[in-house]
């Protein structure tokens, strides 16, 4: 497992927990794992249980995550993933937070620089602060998410592209309206969901 750089996991129904917090710190440490994708996982209910320790998956790169409907959290809020750079979460019905707690986006994300969030009914929390890397992000049927980590500070580009619902826009909250004039807001069109599917 440590030599490898991707993962690609379906339709294990009865995995519960992704990584045991041994392996985790083992991959931490020494493992070349940059890709995973984990689909169809009907039990699913955490990438990593009990893990306590601070630890920097620095190694993962790419996280594509679907159809787990039994997630209500991703990540434990003790994981750092500095060199995550697409994280793209679809139809996981239950997840309500990408983190069990809160959790500073410029340490916890610093380099994210595409999210995709389709069809969480349920989330209403990605991670406080701002995601300094994020360059463009798509949202779909997130209805309860009212707040997102893009702003403008020292570090954060220029521009962040958005494209997601238009009654979903209009309706975040802001700690600074200002902030919207540094995003580039288009809403689904006919043709958008698909083309939003690459890359």
């Amino acid at each position: 497992m440590t030599a490898a750089r991707e993962l690609w996991i379906e339709e294990c129904h009865q995995l519960e927990n992704l990584f045991s917090v041994e392996e985790l710190h083992l991959l931490s440490r020494i493992g070349k794992l940059q890709n995973i994708w984990i689909s169809n996982m009907e039990n699913l209910a955490y990438f990593c249980h009990g893990m306590e320790v601070l630890t920097s998956f620095s190694c993962l790169m790419h996280l594509h995550l679907d159809c787990c409907p039994k997630l209500n959290f991703l990540f434990p809020s003790s994981l750092r993933l500095p060199n995550l750079r697409s994280l793209h979460i679809r139809f996981c019905d239950s997840l309500e937070r990408v983190f069990d707690n809160p959790v500073n986006a410029e340490y916890a994300l610093p380099g994210l620089q595409s999210l995709q969030l389709w069809e969480l009914p349920e989330l209403s929390c990605i991670c406080g602060g701002v995601l300094p890397s994020l360059k463009d992000l798509k949202v779909r049927g997130c209805a309860k998410l009212k707040m997102i980590p893009v702003g403008v500070n020292e570090n954060s580009p220029f521009f962040t592209k958005i494209i997601g619902e238009a009654r979903w826009w209009n309706d975040l909250v802001w700690d600074d309206e200002g902030f919207k004039r540094w995003m580039l807001f288009r809403n689904w069109g006919p043709l958008l969901p698909h083309f939003a599917t690459e890359g």
